[in-house]
């Protein structure tokens, strides 16, 4: 019986979200240019495959790399397109279902005008990432291997009206050397998770300065 309540409750508040974004005509206006974050992608093969990152990188989270690599180029961007003078927006989908998860708690409490704020509003342009080349260097000294990636980034923006690419950045990010024990396992020689995320804040970093320029 509660179940069934549940869902009656859940479809009602479903439909209401419906009537509101379908029928509510006035735009939120917004002072810069918004620009939505969809991800990052790779394009680095291995054996004519595309490049199994888990082969090279030790996830202490064991997440997959990429989406690893997918949340650190979110939170980059958003922080410094922001600096840029652009209105970010996080358009993945796990940022997607959050924010139908807000807007149902919204309607639900009366908040129309947020739930406006926040849906209403596109972005005037689309933020692509790409992984264009990944390097892992080794030097060995004395029973010890030091390791080092080097990441190239490169970011595509596209008008959002007409999916033109309207400007593209590369950036370069090679994280600092650590060392790891030879021989001891057969991972022992992967890069560390900070390792990874150091190459890509460095490469996002270069990214967002042309982009800064730019603007």
């Amino acid at each position: 019986m509660e179940r069934k309540t549940w869902m009656a409750t859940h479809k009602c508040v479903l439909w209401v979200v419906f009537l509101v974004l379908c029928f509510l005509e006035t735009p939120v206006a917004s002072a810069n240019y918004s620009i939505g974050l969809v991800g990052i992608s790779s394009a680095v093969h291995g054996g004519g495959k595309n490049l199994n990152f888990s082969n090279y990188i030790d996830m202490k989270t064991r997440r997959d790399p990429i989406e690893y690599a997918q949340d650190v180029f979110n939170e980059i961007m958003m922080v410094q397109l922001a600096d840029s003078g652009l209105d970010p927006i996080d358009m993945t989908e796990r940022a997607d279902n959050a924010r139908r998860d807000e807007l149902i708690l919204q309607i639900a409490q009366g908040n129309m005008s947020t739930v406006v704020k926040q849906f209403r509003v596109k972005p005037d342009y689309l933020a692509y990432g790409g992984i264009a080349n990944f390097t892992v260097s080794h030097r060995e000294s004395l029973g010890s291997n030091n390791i080092a990636v080097e990441t190239d980034l490169s970011v595509r923006i596209v008008d959002a009206s007409n999916g033109k690419v309207v400007f593209v950045a590369t950036g370069k990010g090679k994280s600092g050397t650590h060392n790891v024990d030879m021989g001891k396992d057969a991972g022992a020689d992967k890069i560390s998770e900070e390792a990874w995320h150091e190459s890509l804040e460095k490469a996002l970093t270069q990214i967002n300065e042309k982009i800064k320029k730019a603007v």
